[in-house]
Formats: C-alpha cells, structure tokens, sequence
C-alpha cells in the first residue's frame, strides 16, 4: 500500500512499475536498516549476490514482501540470504508471485 511519495531517482525515471520500499524489522541490518528508504527496479535481471524484494502470497489475495539476499533457485525452492541473524531463507517457489531487484546507490544514479 502507499504510504509516501519520492521524486525518482535518474536511473528510474522512465521505469513503468518502479517503486520504493521502507524497511521494517532487523533482519538485513546493516545492509538494510529499519527506516531505510529502497528502490526496486520490477524489470531488471537479478544475479547471486543482489538485494531483491521477494512477493509471495499465502493464497488468499494477500502480498507479502521480504528484502533478502538473492542465492539461488533449486528445484522448488527460491534460495535467499538474510543476515541478522545470517541464515538461509528458503521461499516455496509456488508461493512466490514476483521477485524484484533493489538498486544500488551507484545503479541509482547511473555510475
């Protein structure tokens, strides 16, 4: 849901879907500390190593979103990182409706 509005930074400027997140909870702290503002680019390929945010839904209608690390996919599982506490994050890949790809500062701005 929409709690803010931001100016886009260049890199998304003519993104169609782009958006940006506030983070909550602690478990991408330091990378990603609660109140951090974060922008997702929905179209952009993510690599092993990337920040992306993981939609899944329980089913009913509901979205959820988790920043995590990206890994890996293997068989049914999509394979995330997290890390406070640093642990494997495992996600059912048909409760998996999208997965975006945060942009670093440098991507941002177009360095």
């Amino acid at each position: 849901e929409t709690i803010d509005q931001v100016e886009r930074p260049p890199a998304l400027q003519h993104v169609p879907g782009a958006y940006a997140v506030y983070i909550s909870g602690e478990s991408m702290r330091p990378m990603h500390c609660p109140g951090d503002l974060r922008f997702v680019h929905p179209h952009k390929p993510y690599r092993t190593g990337d920040s992306v945010i993981v939609q899944t839904s329980n089913g009913d209608g509901d979205i959820f979103g988790y920043i995590k690390i990206f890994e890996k996919q293997s068989g049914e599982w999509l394979i995330c990182k997290q890390l406070n506490p640093e642990s494997e994050y495992k996600f059912k890949l048909d409760h998996v409706v999208d997965v975006h790809r945060v942009l670093t500062t440098g991507e941002l701005f177009n360095k």
